[in-house]
């Protein structure tokens, strides 16, 4: 790359220090190695220990490589501390705001209501795999050599269960009403 070339990355324009022996591709998995870690370490406290000769290979790469924005400056410890306290403030008050609404939806609960919205689903699910199994034994696509009394048998059976399910499927949809307004206990 020649010297004083600007690249983009992440919308963030990068330029090679001087003499700089890693390229424009170890410089772009450095940071994809970096920022990898960086989120696993949000759930795995062994990230750091487990990578750690990665990761230190990864800084050398990127200390080779500035930012190219004119005018731009890496910030002060003073203000990278603002910026933590400004987002854990923004997080405290989302959270106060998610207890809020949280506290404002207890009076709301009802367990058999909830119940019913986690059931219907599954009956659905239920209803639509009996509907396609009686479609394809009716026409004989599946067990084309079964019988035709016990095909017909299997098929007013079939019958009988899917009139069952719909009817609960009703049922339960009427006691759900909108299933976006079914408050749960969380």
């Amino acid at each position: 790359m020649a010297a004083g070339a600007v690249i983009e990355i992440d919308g963030m324009q990068w330029r090679p220090r001087d003499g700089p022996t890693a390229g424009l591709d170890e410089f772009a998995q450095a940071r994809a190695l970096f920022w990898e870690m960086h989120r696993d370490s949000d759930w795995n406290p062994w990230a750091w220990a487990d990578r750690a000769d990665e990761y230190d290979a990864a800084l050398l790469v990127m200390d080779q490589w500035e930012r190219a924005e004119p005018n731009h400056r890496r910030l002060t410890d003073a203000e990278i501390e603002a910026k933590m306290a400004e987002s854990d403030e923004q997080f405290r008050r989302g959270r106060e705001c998610a207890e809020r609404e949280y506290l404002s939806r207890i009076p709301h609960y009802d367990a058999s209501r909830h119940t019913d919205r986690l059931a219907l689903p599954e009956l659905e699910s239920r209803l639509q795999f009996d509907e396609l199994e009686l479609e394809r034994l009716a026409s004989s696509e599946v067990f084309p050599g079964m019988v035709e009394d016990r095909r017909a048998a299997e098929v007013a059976r079939l019958t009988v269960v899917l009139d069952t399910l719909r009817g609960e499927v009703r049922t339960l949809r009427a006691s759900i009403g909108n299933p976006d307004d079914v408050v749960g206990p969380w």
